[in-house]
């Protein structure tokens, strides 16, 4: 059995971007938590979007060490909204454990995973199981386990790709905000969607044709979620993102000036420039706050309260 090349990991995200395209207003549809504000396929689509734009730059037979920096770069530059951010610290993760190796073998692809998963988790505040991170981590077990069994290329990723869908068929039973609203966690099923498309290139690559069909009960799903009761538990009113450069700072020294403006804190670097996530009532103050640390060149501000109204109406 070969071993993947840098290409085909480009194929393989470039499959998956296509699928979440697709999927975007689905994933739209069914977002519930941290807030039903509508955008979970928005952010999803946009963070890989941004993968693919830097891939593209790497020609069409790019290195593993090429690949893995240009998933790394488009990740952190595209990271958008809670589960977009998330996503984007699997990607580091999963492209710093395989950049400086000349080829990926079952053993490496689950490795990454697994850091992929540790990453994502360590840019959490608050981690929340029943979310995109239970997910990722119990599919990246999952493939760590297959492979040390010995599995190939395509059991392995068959497995990943089982596991993935049965965890996020799981989430409503972690998240009492999907069970009452007859879904299943929005960012959680993107990252379904992912393994869809890596599965759909890498069987089709290796050991012939396959078509990737999703397990019943994951889509059709409708939204039941109680609009006015969203909107009245809404604790913190405002989505704030911003990214500064030419810091000196440490992840964890922001995190600390930060932490009591808000929830949903998200705070990643890359090459002393760092993003900032959170949902706050003080949103300049939390800005100002994080703009001390080094030179702001991106501010976004979303009213949650409006976007969860306009979803929903």
């Amino acid at each position: 059995m070969n071993n993947l090349t840098g290409a085909m990991l480009k194929t393989m995200i470039l499959e998956s971007h296509s699928r979440i395209q697709k999927k975007a207003d689905y994933l739209n549809a069914i977002n519930v938590f941290p807030v039903a504000d509508g955008d979970t396929g928005l952010n999803i689509n946009t963070t890989l979007t941004s993968v693919v734009k830097e891939l593209e730059k790497q020609g069409d037979t790019p290195s593993i060490k090429e690949a893995a920096k240009a998933i790394s770069k488009g990740a952190f530059i595209g990271a958008k909204g809670n589960s977009g951010v998330i996503l984007s610290q699997f990607f580091v993760g999963f492209a710093k454990t395989i950049e400086n190796e000349e080829n990926i073998d079952t053993q490496l692809f689950a490795d990454a995973l697994v850091e992929g998963s540790k990453r994502a988790y360590k840019a959490v505040m608050n981690p929340r199981e029943g979310t995109i991170l239970t997910v990722v981590k119990e599919t990246a077990e999952a493939a760590k386990k297959k492979t040390q069994e010995g599995a190939g290329w395509r059991e392995t990723v068959e497995h990943c790709y089982e596991i993935a869908q049965k965890s996020t068929a799981d989430t409503p039973n972690l998240l009492e905000d999907l069970k009452s609203a007859g879904v299943v966690d929005s960012g959680a099923l993107g990252f379904v969607y992912l393994i869809q498309g890596w599965l759909f290139v890498i069987s089709n690559t290796f050991d012939g044709p396959k078509v990737v069909d999703l397990r019943e009960g994951l889509e059709g799903l409708h939204n039941k979620v109680d609009v006015s009761s969203a909107i009245e538990n809404l604790q913190f009113r405002y989505c704030t993102e911003a990214m500064i450069i030419d810091t000196k700072a440490s992840e964890s020294s922001i995190r600390e000036q930060l932490v009591d403006f808000g929830d949903s804190l998200i705070v990643i670097e890359s090459e002393s420039s760092f993003k900032l996530h959170i949902h706050s009532n003080k949103p300049k103050q939390a800005l100002e706050k994080f703009a001390n640390n080094g030179h702001l060149v991106f501010v976004k501000i979303d009213d949650m309260k409006t976007q969860t109204t306009e979803t929903h109406s």
